[in-house]
């Protein structure tokens, strides 16, 4: 199909789960010339490396978002693979949610561990933060030359504090993946105003309830929540990723700053 999301786009956390699941998608489907597929490890991502030899568009580019060095390394070797061509799309996916079912995790209301609310704040928010602003001038520069230009931040419907606090909290009340999205939902505002000249739209997306190895530890079973939000099991990554890549795709100016889910209806803050 057309592409819609421009002919070169850079995703994080790419090698497994929701990540993974939009390189396929992108390189089976779309008119997508890059897909720059970002990971800690390329050369033990044996389901890139096999995507890659069979999808020629798809790049492996190492990049750990907790690493600052890595980051500019990252944004160097796409620059270059570039030459005069433009990023048109930069999908901040990476993210932890460590242990939650675990009592003794940290993450909690009466024992929190402050290694381990820094470390997913690092992750889930800072890493964004430092990533986007590394390939925030090949995003402005493809804006400037009229080309689609899009900064796509993965949140969660635990980023509503509407609707996140009606989840069932496990039983030791594990909060810091929850407050990690809040705070990139605000990042997404934020970053919004800030590049509304600039012609970047930018958008938080909550992909649902995903069977990752992530998303199967959240707690996103829910009581009094507006069936419209809620889920009796988790869907699979392709049943996610489609209808994600779909509205990406369809994004426009006017829902630059929008939080909302994989079909593109606004969530409540």
């Amino acid at each position: 199909m057309a592409s819609g999301v421009g002919k070169n786009v850079f995703i994080t956390g790419a090698n497994r789960g929701i990540g993974y699941t939009m390189v396929e998608e992108l390189a089976k489907n779309y008119d997508v010339k890059r897909i720059f597929a970002g990971c800690r490890n390329p050369d033990g991502a044996e389901s890139l490396i096999a995507l890659k030899n069979q999808y020629p568009s798809v790049h492996l580019i190492k990049v750990d978002v907790q690493d600052d060095i890595s980051i500019k390394n990252a944004a160097e070797e796409v620059g270059k693979i570039l030459g005069e061509e433009n990023l048109n799309l930069l999908i901040n996916n990476a993210g932890i949610a460590e242990n939650v079912f675990d009592e003794n995790s940290g993450g909690n209301f009466e024992a929190p561990d402050r290694d381990y609310y820094a470390r997913h704040f690092d992750v889930n928010i800072i890493g964004v933060v430092m990533v986007s602003s590394a390939f925030l001038p090949m995003l402005k520069k493809a804006a400037a030359e009229g080309e689609r230009s899009l900064l796509v931040n993965i949140s969660s419907s635990m980023a509503s504090i509407s609707i996140g606090s009606a989840y069932k909290i496990l039983k030791n009340g594990n909060i810091t993946y929850s407050l990690t999205k809040i705070a990139l939902n605000h990042y997404s505002r934020l970053t919004s105003k800030y590049l509304e000249s600039a012609g970047v739209i930018v958008a938080a997306i909550a992909p649902g309830w995903v069977a990752t190895d992530m998303g199967s530890q959240l707690p996103i079973a829910g009581f009094n929540v507006d069936p419209k939000y809620s889920q009796e099991k988790p869907l699979t990554p392709e049943e996610s990723v489609q209808p994600l890549m779909k509205t990406i795709a369809e994004l426009k100016s006017e829902n630059s700053g929008s939080y909302m889910n994989r079909f593109g209806e606004i969530l409540p803050d």
